[in-house]
Order: structure tokens, then sequence, then C-alpha cells
């Protein structure tokens, strides 16, 4: 009686272990198809021509900041209608499409007195470079000096909205704002 008894644990303890093996097997390929594809998830750009027109209800003006040979800086700067502007802020939008989506936010800021400059990311809209973490942090840095360079430090509101919000907290963390 204890012959079948044994035999039945061992295909137990095999049954388990080739569950567990296989359970592994497919949370490991879960987890590596996620790291290869996560941009895939976490960036929604769309890229516009580079002779698109900005049609937006408050006055703006379109600046493109030349990074190196190859990457351009796309932002949009909205003003205040009828005031001299109180300050500035540095508008860092979500990970979908590009400006042209955000925009419609500006004028919960210019509406109050402030001026408002919001850059595409690297790929997003007419800004041109490689998608990367460093790249859209050096492109807040360009934002944050052209902001600096008219407002003081104490004048200047960094926000982020979305994907915007990591960007937005690495130049507050980095650079004197109110």
């Amino acid at each position: 009686m204890e012959e079948p008894q044994k035999r039945y644990k061992v295909s137990t303890r095999r049954k388990i272990f080739r569950i567990a093996i296989v359970t592994t097997f497919i949370y490991c390929s879960i987890g590596i198809a996620l790291y290869h594809l996560q941009e895939w998830f976490l960036f929604e750009p769309t890229r516009l021509p580079k002779d698109f027109e900005f049609k937006f209800n408050v006055p703006f003006e379109e600046i493109n900041i030349a990074m190196n040979k190859t990457d351009t800086l796309n932002l949009i700067k909205f003003s205040p209608v009828d005031t001299i502007p109180r300050g500035i802020v540095v508008y860092f939008h979500g990970n979908t499409e590009n400006v042209n989506r955000y925009a419609r936010y500006a004028s919960n800021f210019t509406k109050h007195g402030y001026e408002v400059l919001m850059p595409d990311y690297p790929t997003y809209g007419k800004s041109t470079g490689e998608l990367t973490e460093d790249n859209m942090y050096r492109q807040a840095k360009e934002v944050y000096k052209l902001a600096h360079s008219k407002f003081p430090a104490t004048k200047i509101i960094v926000y982020g909205m979305s994907l915007g919000a990591g960007v937005a907290s690495y130049i507050a963390a980095k650079e004197e704002c109110a």
C-alpha cells in the first residue's frame, strides 16, 4: 500500500514543479516584453509637418530652439490679453499627441495674467530628436532658461500634467522657481 502513495507524492511534486517552471517562464516573458515595449505603451506622440500653422484662441508665438545640428525644440508661448504679465508658467504636457491637444489649458493661466511656455518633447509635434529621458530634461532646462531670461525665479511656475509632472518635478528640484 505504501508504494502507490509514494508514487502519488512524487507525481504531485513533479506537476507542481512543472507548473512553477511554466508560470516563471510566462512571468519573465511578459516582463521582458513590457520592458521592450514600454515606449510604445507610454508615449503617444503625434508629429506635425514643419509648415503646420497653429491656430489658437489666445495670442501666441511659436518658438524654435536649435539644441544641436539635428535636434530642435518647438514650443508655443501664450500671452495674456490686455495686461502686463504677472509671471510665467512653464507647462509640460502629457504623453499624448502634442501642444495642439493641450493648448486649451493655457487659458487657465493667461486669463489670470500669466504667460505660458508649452514645449513639445522630442518626436512630438514639430520637435525633433531622440525621445529619451535625458533629452527631455535637457530641453526642459532650455525652456526654463528662456522663462528665466524674462522673469525672476519667483515669478516662474513650473507645471506638469501626467507625463509632464515628472519633467516639471525634475526642473523644480534643480532650479529655483515659485
